[in-house]
């Protein structure tokens, strides 16, 4: 039987990666949820006990184990995206800290030792406002205002209506069903604890609208909210509340604030 993974072992912290390559180097993907159960139990048990969830159907093309002091604390988990076909690009759509350790930068050091020694260009999933804030805090994002944030490692979202980025939170939809597309984004609102999709029809709101090939890039939209965001930030309550919002001109509004971050750069 082949092994369905191939297995790395970083020689500084003897951290270990699991890259689902089988021995004749052809790529397929791998059950997160089961592969933690049965390699990591002790992870697994941590994380269920702290009412964290992994989707029955969560896979994984790279997985790593993040060490700390010879203990296991975490792990981040990549994909490769389907639409590039070269496989330089993945995605990084799981990760776990246990409580003790709960420490961004060791999810940014992560990113870098992948996109830097491994040699991937990496895109994140669904970024919570404190990656973010540790994207920022490493100079790997910065700030063009209070509440708008410029990532140079972009985002990755589902293109979700409007009133369901105003209303509900991640795990109250099913993105299979409700998500019509995907976009890719640098641009975050820390307030409203959400990736922005800005389009040059900054009046056109995507709200369920059908699209086709022309008409995918044309729609303005913001990210569904995470389950911890609104947590800890009260997003949905904010999104709500949010003036430009309300006056349907947010998208407007965000073009205008970039607009003049990029007229001061350039005096």
């Amino acid at each position: 039987m082949q092994n369905l993974y191939q297995i790395l072992e970083n020689p500084e912290d003897h951290s270990k990666f699991y890259i689902s390559l089988t021995e004749d180097n052809h790529t397929h993907k791998i059950n997160l949820k089961e592969f933690i159960r049965t390699q990591y139990p002790t992870l697994h048990d941590t994380i269920l006990q702290e009412d964290k969830t992994i989707d029955d159907d969560e896979t994984f093309f790279l997985y790593k184990q993040i060490t700390y002091e010879n203990q296991t604390i975490g792990y981040v988990s990549y994909n490769l995206l389907d639409e590039f076909e070269d496989n330089t690009i993945i995605l990084l759509d799981n990760y776990y800290l246990i409580p003790e350790y709960d420490d961004y930068a060791f999810i940014i050091d992560d990113m870098i030792e992948t996109g830097f020694s491994l040699g991937f260009q990496i895109i994140i999933k669904y970024p919570t406002r404190k990656l973010v804030e540790a994207l920022i805090s490493t100079e790997f994002a910065y700030k063009i205002d209070n509440q708008i944030t410029y990532s140079e490692i972009p985002f990755l979202t589902d293109t979700i209506a409007i009133d369901a980025a105003l209303s509900k939170t991640i795990s109250q939809i099913d993105t299979k069903k409700e998500a019509k597309s995907y976009t890719i984004s640098s641009l975050y609102d820390l307030e409203l604890c959400a990736v922005i999709t800005l389009t040059p029809h900054t009046d056109k709101i995507y709200n369920g609208q059908q699209l086709d090939d022309e008409t995918m890039d044309d729609y303005c939209c913001l990210s569904i909210a995470l389950d911890e965001d609104n947590k800890i930030y009260d997003c949905i309550n904010k999104r709500r509340k949010n003036k430009h919002i309300k006056r349907c001109d947010y998208f407007i509004h965000v073009d205008e604030v970039l607009t003049k971050y990029e007229q001061k750069q350039h005096k």
